[in-house]
């Protein structure tokens, strides 16, 4: 199940709750803080291991993958939040968590309660109310702020990177990539995952289906979103949506209403 909101202060985000299961999600990134409730079982984030009733934090942008423990069935609630809402509710920038995992079971019934709520939307007031009293709480006890660092960027990878962007729509070959910037095509491969932590095929996909995340937001039809995001198709489209974001590009529009408090 995913939704959603819009609430008056606290801008789109996003609820996710998953059934047991043993889905693995290839390694990626979020643009969104993700604050994931592990429910049942054990979530492995790279090499940690998150455990029942743990509140495991991802940072924007933080490259990882995740799955269940030995093939084991897990089940999880997920909350996403922009860097700019974890700003807002925080009244500062730079916010870091410097342990991931987070043993506090009162956090963990709190967040897991207003998770499981906003799927009924009831009470968005109070939703909106208690979320932020609670962020503040996670944030306050177990987040610092961190000092802005210098990042050095290397002119060639942010080429690269851009190049991908401006060519989601269209077929993008490693042998074009590769041979646009001077390499052969399992050096460009190796490379651009030293410099990225994505290999070009895993960052194509995944920015396509952000891209397309982003369109269904907007209210775009599935197979237009397929076609205009480069897949071959609506079923190719689907297949890539699932296993990167956990659901089906229909189960993705259908949490996507977005509810206003006026």
């Amino acid at each position: 199940m995913i939704k959603r909101l819009k609430l008056e202060t606290l801008d789109s985000i996003e609820f996710f709750r998953t059934g047991l299961n043993d889905h693995e999600y290839p390694t990626h990134y979020h643009d969104t803080f993700c604050i994931s409730l592990i429910e049942k079982g054990t979530l492995c984030k790279n090499d940690l291991l998150a455990s029942e009733r743990t509140i495991l934090i991802s940072h924007p942008l933080e490259v990882h993958k995740n799955g269940a423990f030995k093939d084991n069935l897990y089940s999880h609630m997920r909350i996403s939040l922009s860097p700019d809402l974890i700003n807002f509710v925080s009244n500062s920038e730079h916010i870091f968590f410097e342990e991931t995992i987070i043993y506090d079971d009162f956090l963990f019934s709190e967040l897991s309660s207003l998770t499981k709520h906003a799927f009924e939307i009831s009470d968005k007031k109070s939703l909106e109310t208690n979320l932020t009293k609670n962020l503040r709480r996670l944030i306050q006890k177990y987040a610092a702020q961190q000092t802005s660092p210098k990042i050095v960027k290397n002119s060639t990878v942010e080429d690269a990177k851009q190049y991908i962007l401006e060519n989601l729509d269209t077929k993008i070959s490693l042998e074009d990539l590769s041979q646009k910037f001077g390499m052969s095509k399992f050096k460009f491969i190796r490379w651009f995952k030293r410099n990225v932590g994505l290999t070009p095929f895993d960052y194509i996909i995944l920015n396509r289906i952000e891209n397309g995340k982003k369109m269904i937001n907007q209210g775009k039809p599935l197979l237009e979103t397929a076609m205009d995001t480069g897949f071959y198709d609506q079923s190719h489209f689907s297949n890539y949506f699932k296993r990167f974001v956990g659901v089906t590009p229909k189960t993705y529009q259908q949490g996507c209403n977005i509810f206003q408090d006026n």
